[in-house]
């Protein structure tokens, strides 16, 4: 499992066909007061870039591969997934959001497989939120990144107890304020590197971690998953130089100023193809996921699914079936959500 040899082609296609099929059951209907609906206007060329060539996961060091090989290291990939629930407004979106959904597919898998691991943190967006506090809540985003560090830390450091020659990469997922605190610790991993578990000192020798560090940033390939992230400081715009493939997927249709997506990763594929950024229709909660009528979130789960994929030599995740009934693949009105 390795984040910098992955098909550049093949991901090229998937993504591309799962992007297409958000319009292969019919347009997506708006929904209204009233149960009344209206057609919805399919993207333009300038916020879907479904014609745009989509990007594959970059090659972080062309000629790295085969020594990797070579020296018979294995790849270790953790998942951080970070989610934002809004299950406690009075009026919204109330079911699993594609964060936690994309994390219990992981987590299932994680049972047969040896070098894979998933992590999942919460927050309650109804009752902690970005735009209601100060600094944009970056005490709770501090807490919530230092939580899952340690998580990363102690899950590393089982791996290299293991496998002393294991290589260990990071995925960071998250949706709305989730997306955010995942581009936050993927900086938090490149600045710290991966150190050893303090419970587990004694074995800085023989896991060559004299200074206590398991893995320096340099040794470090990282992936993000960010759907239609909210909440972001300028901080985290710049992303980190492991941050070797990054996709993000932003809501079209969400008119509320707070839930504008924050620009982590830019529109269209980077020069190096090793980030993509799509715009696809939906309001906030189309794409972040947990309304009854969820034939957008499905789409947006199927695309995140195929990315993660493509950072395996076989495939992670199941993609879900597309729902063909008109009646599921609506766009919600996010204004007339409330708190």
């Amino acid at each position: 499992m390795n984040i910098s040899s992955t098909d550049r082609t093949s991901f090229l296609a998937c993504i591309l066909a799962a992007f297409l099929s958000f319009f292969a059951s019919g347009s997506p209907v708006m929904a209204a007061d009233a149960g009344s609906q209206r057609e919805a206007q399919p993207a333009d060329s300038n916020s879907s870039h479904s014609g745009t060539p989509a990007q594959a996961i970059a090659q972080e060091h062309s000629g790295e591969e085969a020594p990797q090989q070579a020296a018979g290291r294995r790849q270790y990939l953790f998942f951080a997934v970070f989610d934002c629930s809004w299950k406690n407004v009075e009026r919204g979106p109330q079911g699993a959001t594609n964060a936690r959904l994309l994390f219990e597919q992981l987590r299932s898998v994680q049972n047969e497989r040896s070098d894979l691991h998933t992590e999942y943190l919460l927050t309650d967006c109804a009752r902690d939120n970005w735009f209601a506090l100060p600094l944009s809540g970056k005490d709770i985003v501090s807490k919530r990144v230092e939580h899952m560090y340690q998580r990363l830390v102690d899950q590393a450091t089982l791996w290299r107890m293991q496998d002393p020659q294991a290589r260990i990469n990071v995925v960071s997922l998250g949706g709305s304020w989730g997306g955010a605190q995942a581009a936050v610790f993927a900086h938090v991993v490149d600045e710290r590197g991966i150190r050893l578990a303090k419970h587990s000192e004694s074995a800085k020798p023989r896991l060559g971690a004299a200074d206590g560090v398991l893995a320096a940033s340099g040794d470090i390939s990282q992936a993000l998953v960010l759907l239609d992230p909210v909440g972001a400081t300028a901080a985290v715009a710049a992303l980190p130089a492991s941050v070797v493939s990054g996709f993000q997927i932003v809501a079209r249709d969400e008119k509320r100023e707070a839930f504008r997506s924050s620009t982590i990763i830019a529109q269209g594929a980077s020069a190096n193809r090793a980030l993509l950024g799509v715009t696809v229709a939906g309001s906030h909660s189309d794409i972040c996921g947990g309304y009854e009528r969820n034939g957008l979130a499905i789409r947006t789960a199927n695309l995140a699914i195929d990315y993660i994929n493509s950072l395996s030599a076989t495939p992670i995740l199941q993609r879900q079936p597309l729902p063909t009934d008109p009646k599921i693949n609506v766009i919600h009105r996010s204004d007339q959500e409330g708190s």
